[in-house]
């Protein structure tokens, strides 16, 4: 579980230092953010939590408004893993 702590803080940092992104909760286990697209000015929600007794960061980013997204959350995830890898790594 320490192994989660620290890429739980890592990810953190990651997410704070993004452009258009404000954390609105955080927690040791837990921390929500919202990034605001680029263009129309959506809000979208990132969350990303410890699960219990594991040392799996689960992570999820979810548009508000609308059907699709155009891959947009999908390539937050994969981009946000990317740079937890490059900085653990």
């Amino acid at each position: 579980v320490e192994e989660s702590n620290e890429s739980f803080q890592e990810v953190v940092e990651i997410v704070a230092s993004t452009k258009r992104t404000k954390i609105v909760e955080k927690n040791d286990r837990y921390m929500h953010a919202e990034v605001t697209s680029r263009l129309m000015h959506y809000v979208d929600d990132l969350e990303i939590m410890i699960l219990a007794d594991s040392s799996t960061l689960q992570i999820r980013s979810a548009s508000r408004v609308g059907i699709g997204d155009l891959g947009v959350n999908r390539k937050r995830v994969v981009n946000l893993l990317n740079l937890l890898q490059a900085a653990s790594g």
